[in-house]
């Protein structure tokens, strides 16, 4: 009992304290301005759960407000014509002024929402509704990737991408490209290289029927054709799986960035090594960032596997 009365004691102290001043919430989301979730019905099954993604990235002005300072290539910011040196004023109608604001707003979306931008260009206030995209497509299980059977080179100035070769068979011959024209457009999205290509045939599925805006001659051309499942690729999900049996696995890692997300200058490359390579001495002690650390990727797997395996690599910049 006497343990409880100390407790209980501690508890009213506690309450006491707090009563005396008001707790500063500056740091928290309180009720009035939590974020909300709409319910909708009718989502397609390929977008749920599936993160919104714009495209740019911002940097505050001397005033505060956002300006773009990069887009993506491919993105659906690049796609619906945003520009570097926009001004992002509101989304939906809502005022943003920070950063953060903006993330919060596309994150709190889905991958193929329509939002209205109003932005800031030359003086002028415009309007702009965009389609958002994904951040990552992921395979369903039993899928196979959708092609096009053409093959293309890197375009000049915004221009679309060259056809160097037509498949024999696939879909593109059926629709009648052939080489020496110039790729523009999927579906309204631009191509201007291989990647882009592969960006939007990775949102396609065997079977669908595409638009295909293309310059022949001089002259834009539109085309359709009906995609087809690649005849060498497996059903996701019916790989043959093997099992690693040797006593060390060597992996390379290499240091990216994201469109949105610059790298971290208090994390050296030396860091990234010693968290995941290094055998008991990433312990007792706190890490770049200040958080305290149990040990590296390498001391898990060493421990897991009672000292029969371990893992030994290096990073890149």
């Amino acid at each position: 009992m006497r343990w409880l009365s100390m407790l209980l004691l501690t508890l009213v102290g506690w309450l006491a304290a707090g009563a005396a001043a008001e707790p500063n919430l500056a740091d928290f989301r309180t009720v009035e301005t939590a974020i909300t979730a709409q319910i909708v019905s009718g989502r397609s099954l390929s977008s749920i759960g599936r993160t919104a993604h714009l495209g740019v990235h911002v940097t505050p002005d001397k005033r505060g407000r956002l300006v773009i300072d990069e887009i993506a290539a491919g993105s659906a910011a690049e796609r619906e014509g945003l520009q570097i040196g926009d001004t992002l004023n509101k989304i939906d109608g809502k005022p943003l002024r920070t950063v953060e604001d903006l993330r919060q707003a596309i994150q709190s979306r889905r991958a193929g929402d329509i939002v209205q931008l109003n932005i800031t260009r030359g003086g002028k206030s415009q309007d702009i509704k965009v389609i958002l995209g994904a951040t990552s497509r992921p395979l369903r299980l039993g899928a196979q990737r959708a092609v096009l059977g053409v093959f293309i080179g890197e375009g000049d100035d915004n221009q679309g991408a060259p056809v160097q070769r037509v498949a024999p068979g696939s879909p593109a011959e059926r629709a009648g490209l052939r080489p020496g024209d110039v790729l523009l457009k999927i579906d309204n999205a631009p191509v201007l290289n291989f990647a882009q290509l592969t960006d939007v045939l990775a949102e396609k599925q065997p079977g669908d029927r595409v638009k295909l805006l293309l310059r022949r001659e001089g002259k834009e051309v539109e085309l359709y054709a009906e995609l087809s499942a690649d005849p060498n690729d497996r059903p996701f999900g019916a790989e043959e799986r093997t099992l690693w049996r040797k006593d060390v696995y060597r992996l390379a890692v290499i240091c990216i960035e994201y469109p949105d997300v610059k790298h971290n200058p208090q994390i050296p490359l030396k860091e990234w090594e010693e968290m995941l390579f290094s055998q008991g001495t990433y312990k007792n002690k706190r890490n770049a960032t200040g958080q305290e650390v149990y040990g590296s990727l390498n001391d898990y797997y060493l421990e897991q596997s009672c000292g029969a395996f371990r893992v030994e690599g290096k990073v890149f910049d």
